[in-house]
């Protein structure tokens, strides 16, 4: 979903699943407006770039949205462009986004990192206005327009963005720029993928795909309209018309009672239709638009807000503007928050890990409990301020806390301790002391376990304890990673360490680590190193050399206690200020 996004508790280790089937099945809706940041309470216009970022247009500036922070663009900070009040935005295929104002003569793209613009006479030739790619935007709807690429028309000729300029080419009699479209006497058109058909009130005519139209697509205007199983929802007259929406499949024509002057539709990712009015935003529900039946439609008035045009982000959320800020629907929430206010009460949660057959286990500090959650049930057993949880590879869940070790096995825990071996294959004595931090095992099949005491290797029915004079910053040990390359990282509370031909080489706050108390570690796709801190910020070793990242770069928080990555590329990490999130590339 956006840049960066912080989930801020009163309780720094709150219990967060995340778990779609969790979730309300009642609209939600949250907004920002100038009190938050925003430039201007008009938003005319949302869009999204690659990086994640959402951008919204006002009548007084350009905001990027990260989630948690608005940064404001406008004609002070922002030489490019020539005003705040800008018209229109979208994206292109390429990821740029471009926007405009309302002379229709000036562009501005955002492209790199960087802000430029484009004037008629100066950069193409003076002519007809910008074509309705410019003009209604995209991105809104990805399935708008067929050709999102930035283009002018000036005559006989068209000039397409392309490597930082504007080419000519001979202007082309081009498709129809959308599935739904209309013209100046507010009828319909739809390309479907038959044939074309005209909607006229209630009557229909049907052109062959190849066959002449009584209509130029220079002539012809996007209509915004929703998809959902073949069905094509869109307001009869194109927009702000009488407020009838016309439902559209294989040849045949359905009309809806008026909902209001419709200004544009959007499914979310329930499968209810949000259609956004001139009084506000109505839902369908999904079950009414299954039976799609004009007899049957009750609507449910969603929200009060005056209505704008709707944008479904690359998350499936629904966001819209309006006169009154910027607003988010969220129909249902794919996080579920624990605390001790829950049932079953949980506060104060350290580790968390998945077993073998998908239970996902936790310990909750302040009541004692080891929880263990399946199929939507918890299941609770004591469990005295555990730190660790790991499971083996043989399928094992170990627990541990300070001076206890036990795994699971049968359904019983068997401890380990100063009289007892460690299971089979590894048979050896059980020598651990102090403090637990982890428990984990390498490639090779060792056990490792980190304390307060140094770090402890079970090989080959060996043990072997690890500290400050085997390299380490500290006997304090924190974290661990193994790398795919077969490398293994130490945190300390004096900093990190890398093993190296049997013995740790000590990275500092010297050597550019940000923070003494590394808390976590991550290797993502490319082979860099992520180090966490405690209260440094964020360490990237890339190529032998460090960087750091802290809340003076944009970081929501110098806590980074643990580190993950999603599939969009999104880290996920967390603090005693809550749960954030931020993108890799940034």
């Amino acid at each position: 979903m956006i840049k960066t996004t912080a989930f801020k508790s009163a309780v720094g280790w709150l219990m967060v699943v995340i778990f779609a089937s969790a979730a309300h099945s009642q609209q939600h809706f949250k907004k920002w407006t100038t009190a938050d940041g925003l430039p201007q309470n008009n938003v005319i216009n949302i869009a999204q770039t690659p990086d994640g970022y959402l951008w919204v247009a006002t009548l007084d500036g350009l905001a990027r949205f990260d989630g948690v922070r608005f940064k404001v663009f406008n004609k002070s900070n922002t030489p490019e462009m020539p005003n705040n009040r800008i018209f229109s935005m979208f994206t292109d295929t390429a990821g740029r986004l471009w926007f405009n104002y309302a002379d229709d003569r000036t562009v501005v793209v955002y492209e790199n990192g960087k802000f430029k613009v484009f004037e008629n006479g100066r950069d193409f030739e003076k002519g007809e206005n910008l074509t309705p790619n410019v003009r209604y935007g995209i991105e809104r709807n990805r399935h708008l327009l067929r050709n999102p690429e930035m283009m002018v028309r000036a005559g006989q000729t068209e000039y397409v963005y392309e490597e930082g300029r504007f080419v000519a080419r001979p202007a082309q009699e081009s498709a129809f720029p959308a599935r739904v479209f209309a013209t100046d006497d507010y009828s319909v058109w739809i390309d479907e993928r038959d044939a074309i058909y005209h909607v006229e009130g209630e009557k229909i005519t049907r052109y062959a795909k190849d066959a002449p139209l009584p209509v130029a697509p220079k002539n012809t205007i996007p209509v915004d309209f929703a998809e959902k199983d073949d069905v094509i929802w869109c307001a009869s007259g194109g927009i702000l018309t009488n407020g009838k929406l016309l439902s559209f499949k294989d040849g045949k024509l359905k009309t809806f009672p008026k909902v209001g002057e419709i200004y544009d539709l959007e499914f979310d990712v329930k499968g209810n239709l949000l259609v956004s009015t001139l009084k506000g935003i109505i839902k369908v529900d999904a079950a009414t638009i299954a039976l799609n039946n004009p007899a049957n439609f009750p609507v449910t008035d969603s929200s009060p807000e005056n209505g704008s045009k709707l944008f479904r982000d690359r998350d499936n959320n629904v966001w819209f503007g309006g006169s009154q800020g910027l607003h988010l629907i969220n129909p249902q929430s794919a996080v579920t928050f624990y605390s001790e206010k829950s049932q079953p009460p949980v506060d104060n949660v350290y580790p968390i890990v998945q077993d073998a057959e998908g239970t996902i286990w936790f310990a909750a500090w302040t009541n004692d409990r080891l929880f263990s959650y399946r199929d939507g049930n918890f299941k609770a057993e004591y469990g005295f301020i555990l730190t660790s949880l790991f499971v083996d590879s043989h399928s094992r869940l170990w627990k541990g806390r300070d001076g206890e070790i036990s795994y699971r096995e049968n359904n019983r825990w068997l401890p380990v301790d100063y009289e007892n071996t460690l299971p089979p294959p590894w048979n050896s004595p059980a020598v651990f002391t102090g403090k637990l931090a982890f428990i984990t095992e390498d490639g090779q099949g060792n056990m490792w376990f980190g304390v307060e005491a140094g770090l402890i290797r079970y090989a080959n029915g060996v043990s072997r304890l690890f500290t400050v004079d085997d390299g380490l910053p500290s006997n304090v040990v924190t974290s661990y990673l193994f790398t795919r390359s077969g490398e293994m990282w130490i945190g300390t509370s004096a900093g990190a360490a890398r093993l190296e031909n049997g013995r740790f080489r000590a990275f500092t706050e010297s050597d550019g680590l940000a923070g003494k108390y590394t808390r976590s570690f991550y290797e993502d796709a490319d082979g860099n190193v992520w180090i966490g801190g405690h209260d440094g910020g964020l360490t990237r070793f890339k190529n032998g050399e460090f960087k750091k990242i802290t809340k003076r770069n944009g970081l929501f928080s110098d806590g980074v206690f643990v580190i993950l990555e999603d599939d969009a590329g999104w880290f996920w990490m967390n603090s005693n200020q809550g749960i954030y999130r931020v993108r890799r590339q940034e």
